[in-house]
């Protein structure tokens, strides 16, 4: 996996922590599923958070001032929900390449 001895041989997290053993620990779709779900947990909220609103809105909130309140409430949240998800998924993406190092 790591290229060279050197690279090997070098302290990761602390003295002498093997790094192979940190990389066996996870299964071979670990790192793959997390970043599925990264993509997909956000989206599911999003769409579960748009079909409320639009029940809401057909329910009688569907004119005027109501509506505009309703729509800009909905559009900051789910803004949110995306500045969260790429916040995490880059923390979760450094925390792999700490994990795996430049090279690996």
């Amino acid at each position: 996996l790591l290229g060279s001895k050197a690279a090997q041989s070098r302290p990761y997290l602390a003295d002498g922590a093997p790094i192979d053993r940190l990389l066996d620990s996870q299964s071979a779709y670990g790192r793959n599923l997390w970043a599925l779900l990264c993509l997909l947990v956000p989206a599911c909220v999003v769409f579960l958070l748009t079909l409320r609103t639009a029940r809401i809105i057909e329910a009688g909130e569907g004119t005027g001032q109501v509506l505009l309140d309703r729509l800009s409430r909905h559009r900051l949240v789910v803004q949110l929900i995306g500045m969260a998800a790429i916040f995490l998924t880059g923390i979760f993406g450094m925390y792999q390449n700490l994990l795996i190092g430049v090279y690996g």
